[in-house]
């Protein structure tokens, strides 16, 4: 369980892919279709509709041409290119332009604003850079003005329509270029928000793990590994005394290991009861603190480890968060204590110096084998200390590890009294 708990800790966290697929789903695509839509469609329809009834309109007074299938036709051929503005602004503008000069060479009514040449010059204006959008104005503002010169019926209407297509159309198009340029940065935008959205809700979920697995480790390891040493110690009692067991001596036993499994399902069960899904949380117990380091140190000196404790009293006052680790910082100092220096006495100092906690946990060398430093043990649950450095860092504070000339070992935290 214990291993579990520490693949647990170092599955990585995939988020890439994630936040890639979403870019790749939301963002406007690089190359544009050069398929007309049937939005396009219905605009160039609309401008040739109108073109055509203010043409007819015009037609119907004395003395102007009257519209003919010809007209309507070269109408509709001016319109047509319209359906293609977005993709080729340009060769829209030439070829509305032409149609537009064999319209005004024919003797034809004419509609009451270009709306075909207007419009593709508002596309231009729209979609082209500054050079070419220069270059097109100054060839339709040097054609219009030509044209209406030359023509022999020109009166003031026809020089106010070229004004304003000369003007108006430069104008609409650099205000919906500016607006489409303002909407994709919306976008764009929105789309940045969404991957940091989802990023910091998987940084949230990867701190809540980490934070879990250390929660998890710091439970199974201690608990499991009192229950272990103490089933093997009262088996090595009963081998050695080559008679019958004592009954008391049994019983006062199996209630210690009864005491420290119910212990550690408590904490389980409460650890697991505030990740349970659901609007109705599991009812929870206020978690350790060092005031309960003494029923800590009665279960670590029942596993026939000798632990004196040095407790400054200024320590019943901590904030909760430095509480907390100080007291897993202890219980995993003596746990690896009792796994890996089997037969060892310890020490544990907590003092209060200025505005930190200082926690000092030290180890005697082994009676019963070499001492093995618990940050370089092969057994697989060895993430005990590399949680307290996780744990503690988290508080501001610092944690280091030693190897005693003589063969034993410390644990010495500081952490500030004031958490960040």
């Amino acid at each position: 369980m214990v291993e579990t708990i520490s693949s647990f800790r170092r599955m990585p966290l995939v988020r890439g892919p994630r936040s890639v697929r979403l870019v790749e789903d939301d963002a406007p695509p690089t190359v544009r279709s050069r398929r007309a839509t049937w939005g396009d469609v219905a605009v160039a329809a609309i401008t040739w509709l109108l073109g055509l009834s203010t043409a007819t309109f015009a037609g119907m007074k004395d003395g102007e041409p009257r519209m003919t299938l010809a007209a309507a036709g070269v109408l509709a051929a001016g319109a047509l290119p319209l359906c293609w503005r977005r993709t080729r602004p340009v060769a829209v503008w030439v070829a509305v332009g032409a149609v537009a000069a064999v319209y005004g060479a024919a003797d034809w009514p004419d509609p009451l604003l270009p709306f075909a040449p207007l419009l593709a010059l508002v596309s231009v204006f729209e979609r082209c850079p500054t050079r070419t959008r220069a270059v097109v104005w100054v060839i339709t503002a040097a054609t219009a003005i030509a044209v209406t010169a030359w023509a022999r019926d020109a009166d003031a209407l026809d020089w106010w329509t070229t004004a304003f297509v000369v003007i108006a159309g430069p104008l609409a198009g650099d205000y919906l270029r500016k607006r489409r340029v303002l909407i994709e940065q919306s976008q764009a935008r929105s789309r940045r928000l969404e991957v940091e959205r989802v990023q910091a809700i998987d940084d949230a979920r990867a701190a809540e793990r980490a934070r879990v697995a250390r929660e998890l480790h710091d439970v199974v390891a201690h608990h499991v590994t009192m229950l272990v040493v103490q089933a093997e110690a009262a088996a090595s009692q009963h081998t050695d005394a080559g008679s019958a067991p004592d009954p008391t001596q049994t019983q006062a036993t199996f209630d210690e290991l009864a005491r420290s499994g119910r212990t550690a399902m408590n904490e389980l069960r409460q650890l697991l009861g505030a990740l349970r899904h659901g609007t109705d949380p599991a009812p929870i117990t206020p978690q350790p603190s060092l005031a309960d380091l003494d029923e800590l140190l009665a279960g670590i000196r029942a596993s026939n480890v000798q632990v004196t404790a040095d407790i400054d009293p200024a320590t019943t006052s901590l904030p909760t968060a430095t509480g907390l680790a100080a007291y897993r910082i202890v219980q995993e100092g003596l746990t690896n204590v009792v796994k890996h220096a089997p037969g060892a006495g310890a020490h544990v100092e907590l003092h209060v110096i200025g505005h930190e906690l200082a926690i000092t946990i030290t180890n005697d060398s082994p009676r019963t084998g070499p001492t093995r430093s618990p940050s370089s043990t092969a057994q697989p649950a060895g993430m005990g200390l590399i949680g307290l450095r996780e744990r503690v860092q988290l508080l501001g504070g610092t944690l280091d590890t030693t190897i005693l000339p003589h063969g034993g070992f410390r644990l010495a935290a500081h952490l500030p009294l004031e958490t960040r």
